[in-house]
């Protein structure tokens, strides 16, 4: 039979494992197995029979949370895999504040993940006086911003956000194993996921593993063919152009824009780069965001990724822009997620394509409406986030539980 626990601490409550609970929620699951409190006595048919119903019990909130679940603001990406996802990206991620002529963003990390952003790109290198990482862009007399505290930023995002996968793409000019070392001392490398394009997880086990950040880097420091100690990599820093085909970047004007691929040997991902290059005196005197705007506008954006999508013959994954609140960069990530599995003649047949006909993009799990586009304050990495008709079920659910289970003591005292 079973007795009520009032201990809710009492480490013989049921383990989750043994509920099937193997994944990243475990330890959620566990607190609620624990306050269900539930206590084996003996052998008998009859706790046979109060475990399994105490226990259906408690598995009820889970599904309930399965049903409801959104993964990068989605129902419908859960079950794909990460080819199959397209990401919102960032060029130049943490330039917000620099000086104009380094400058390709004017909101900072928080604000860019708070608004949908999911591909985000970092330059890190060595600052020789203080002997710290750092990113900055060209020059670091033009600003910088540390690498440790940008990477607690990620992980006070990644713990405040459960059902967010994110992207690092990192342009490593220091030394690999500093890098390393600096994202284990700051707790972001335990959320890193080791990509198997063999046999590649769905965002729901990504998800489900606590492994929600994908870090890729571009070898930029000569370490690829270095058997160096301070070269070693470890599997979850992944190299950039072995996994993904990439269009060239940098463009004068918009009417240079095109689809040629400067990266082509890696899989299975695509990547489109589209930011300005106006011009050496231009970017110094008045920056690239008056040539970005227009740029990032639907009308040029939208037509460009599905044009490279046809001339590839790749499903796009991540596209990457300069001043992502100026245009549509968050609903072409959108069209894409809505689209993904059509085939290249279909792409193609579809000719042009309104902003009015493609869904609205989400702000994934910021707030309880994530069908808005308003950009929302990034809650704190202590409180949860509220997850709409999604926390309400897991909330009845828990309680359902509790309470069938605690009627199934009573019938037990009573039999």
């Amino acid at each position: 039979g079973f007795t009520i626990l009032n201990d809710q601490e009492d480490t013989r409550a049921v383990p989750a494992r043994e509920a099937g609970l193997t994944n990243g929620a475990t330890k959620a699951k566990q607190i609620r197995l624990r306050n269900v409190g539930l206590k084996i006595r003996g052998d008998s048919s009859t706790s046979t029979f109060y475990y399994l119903f105490s226990l259906a019990c408690v598995l009820f909130s889970s599904v309930a949370e399965a049903e409801e679940q959104l993964c990068n603001g989605r129902q419908d990406l859960c079950d794909r895999t990460f080819s199959e996802v397209a990401f919102a990206g960032t060029h130049n991620s943490f330039t917000a504040g620099f000086q104009i002529a380094a400058k390709n963003q004017n909101n900072d990390l928080m604000q860019q993940l708070s608004d949908g952003i999911r591909y985000v790109n970092f330059d890190v290198y060595l600052d020789e006086a203080s002997q710290k990482l750092v990113l900055y862009h060209s020059l670091s007399s033009l600003g910088q911003v540390d690498f440790g505290e940008t990477c607690l930023a990620v992980v006070a995002f990644l713990e405040a956000n459960q059902n967010e996968v994110l992207v690092i793409n990192m342009e490593d000019k220091a030394n690999t194993a500093a890098i390393v070392a600096t994202m284990n001392e700051t707790g972001l490398a335990a959320y890193a996921h080791t990509y198997d394009a063999s046999s590649p997880l769905t965002l729901r086990e990504i998800i489900s593993r606590g492994e929600r950040l994908v870090v890729m880097r571009q070898n930029s420091n000569s370490c690829m063919e270095s058997t160096a100690p301070e070269c070693e990599t470890p599997a979850w820093m992944m190299y950039t152009w072995a996994l993904n085909k990439r269009t060239e970047w940098e463009f004068p004007t918009i009417s240079d824009f095109n689809c040629n691929l400067a990266r082509t040997d890696g899989e299975p991902f695509f990547m489109i780069s589209h930011w300005m290059n106006p011009g050496a005196l231009t970017t110094l005197l008045v920056g690239k965001e008056s040539a970005t705007i227009p740029a990032n506008q639907w009308g040029v954006l939208q037509p460009r990724v599905q044009s490279c999508w046809t001339e590839a013959g790749i499903f796009p994954n991540f596209v990457v822009v300069d001043f992502y609140e100026h245009g549509h960069v968050l609903q072409v990530a959108s069209w894409l997620n809505d689209n993904w599995n059509k085939s290249v003649a279909e792409v193609a047949a579809m000719g042009v394509v309104s902003l009015s006909s493609s869904s609205t993009p989400s702000t994934p799990n910021i707030t309880t409406t994530p069908t808005t586009t308003t950009p929302q304050p990034l809650p704190s990495a202590a409180s949860p986030v509220a997850h709409g008709t999604s926390g309400m079920l897991q909330a009845m659910g828990t309680v359902v539980a509790f309470f069938l289970s605690f009627v199934a003591g009573l019938l037990r005292n009573i039999w």
